[in-house]
C-alpha cells in the first residue's frame, strides 16, 4: 500500500533511494517511519499528562523523529545507506527500550497485591 501512495505522487518509481527516502519520511502514509514515530511521541505526549515517568521514552522518541523531519534523509541514503539504516534501526530500538523500561519497571507500576488460594478452600471456615 505505501507503493501505491508512492506512485500515486511520483507517477513512477526513480530508483532505490528516492523510494526508501519516502518510505522513511513521508508523513501523511500511514506506514512510514516517520508517520508511526509521529504516532507514537503523540501518545507518548497524552501520557505525559499521568505519567510523568514516561518522560524519558519521549524525549528518545523526539530525537528519532527529529532525524527523520530535519536530517537530509536522501543525501544520506546516497552516500552511506547502511551506516544511516544503522542509525535509524538503533533509534528506533532506544525508543521501544525506553517504553519498555517505563512500562515493565516495578516502580513505575501501581502497587499490584496477589491473593493465595487454596483449592478447595473457601475462607468460610
Amino acid at each position: 500500500s505505501s507503493l501505491q501512495a508512492y506512485r500515486r505522487r511520483r507517477f513512477q518509481v526513480r530508483d532505490a533511494y528516492t523510494l526508501a527516502t519516502f518510505l522513511l519520511q513521508a508523513d501523511d502514509v500511514p506506514r512510514t517511519v516517520l508517520s508511526c514515530l509521529r504516532r507514537a511521541d503523540g501518545r507518548l505526549q497524552r501520557l505525559r499528562q499521568t505519567a510523568p515517568g514516561i518522560q524519558p521514552a519521549l524525549l528518545v522518541c523526539g530525537r528519532a523523529r527529529a532525524m527523520l523531519e530535519f536530517g537530509d534523509v536522501e543525501h544520506e541514503l546516497r552516500t552511506d545507506a547502511d551506516r544511516l539504516l544503522l542509525q535509524i534501526e538503533y533509534e528506533l530500538n532506544n525508543v521501544a527500550a525506553a517504553i519498555a523500561d517505563y512500562a515493565f519497571d516495578p516502580a513505575q507500576s501501581p502497587a499490584m497485591q496477589a491473593q493465595f488460594v487454596r483449592p478447595g478452600f473457601h475462607g468460610d471456615g
